[in-house]
């Protein structure tokens, strides 16, 4: 007779279906945030930074950024849609939770730590927080979904 609990680490399949909605989010945020920067580098650069710190980004005549910096912001959000795809494409144990959970802790601190000295605004403060929650509550109920079921870290 089949137990209603997990069975040799495994998740029942309902625990798994909610797990895959949390990643499922968390990877669609990811890449949404990693695609707006690689697309649309300066609009995204402009609504992230602070004014004095988009200023000194500008190009001679301050109508445009720098392109190394263009090309290294792009690059950034070029890794955050890799990550999104790893996360979209993986099937994430409890550990995997916990540990992209406890990852993100330092973003927190560094979101609050560049909005207080004024390098980003607090629209981009505000929305890559926003994001860190997603990533961070989305890690916190998987993890905590697949260790009630008792599927354990190994799920």
């Amino acid at each position: 007779m089949a137990s209603s609990a997990s069975t040799k680490g495994h998740p029942r399949p309902s625990v798994r279906n909610l797990t895959h909605k949390y990643q499922r989010t968390m990877g669609i945020v990811f890449t949404g945030m990693g695609l707006a920067t690689v697309l649309f580098p300066e609009t995204a650069l402009r609504l992230f930074l602070a004014d004095d710190a988009y200023t000194s980004i500008l190009a001679k005549g301050g109508k445009t950024v720098i392109p190394a910096t263009r090309i290294i912001f792009q690059c950034f959000g070029s890794q955050a849609v890799l990550c999104g795809a790893l996360i979209l494409s993986s099937e994430f144990t409890a550990t995997t939770f916990k540990t992209f959970g406890l990852a993100m802790i330092p973003y927190f601190l560094f979101d609050y730590w560049a909005w207080k000295h004024n390098f980003v605004s607090t629209l981009g403060a505000v929305g890559d927080g926003l994001g860190n929650i997603v990533f961070a509550g989305g890690s916190y109920l998987g993890y905590k979904a697949l260790t009630k079921d008792g599927a354990g870290a190994s799920a």
